[in-house]
């Protein structure tokens, strides 16, 4: 497979994640709003990590410094911090 296709399906995959990233993160951010639940809020930017900075952190450094191991350890350390957000809001009391 060339670098090209992969390229483009990596696009289109990292595409789909971050359009049903944004639709998880209107939903938590509307019900953080209405509720003032501070989870929720942690929820929502926890997703932000999960899939907008996770394709950004991919592609920014990949077409960076042209190097798929430095790329795909930038997307761990972005799904890291979103699952840490995620499971900090759900396991934090607040108030």
């Amino acid at each position: 497979m060339s670098e090209a296709t992969m390229l483009t399906l990596m696009a289109v995959g990292f595409a789909i994640v971050i359009a049903l990233g944004a639709i998880l993160v209107f939903y938590s951010f509307r019900s953080y709003r209405r509720t003032g639940a501070r989870p929720m809020a942690l929820l929502g930017a926890g997703f932000v990590f999960l899939s907008m900075g996770t394709a950004a952190s991919w592609f920014g450094i990949y077409f960076t410094i042209q190097d798929w191991w430095s790329a795909s350890l930038g997307c761990v350390a972005m799904l890291a911090a979103g699952f840490a957000l995620i499971v900090f809001g759900l396991r934090t009391r607040f108030g």
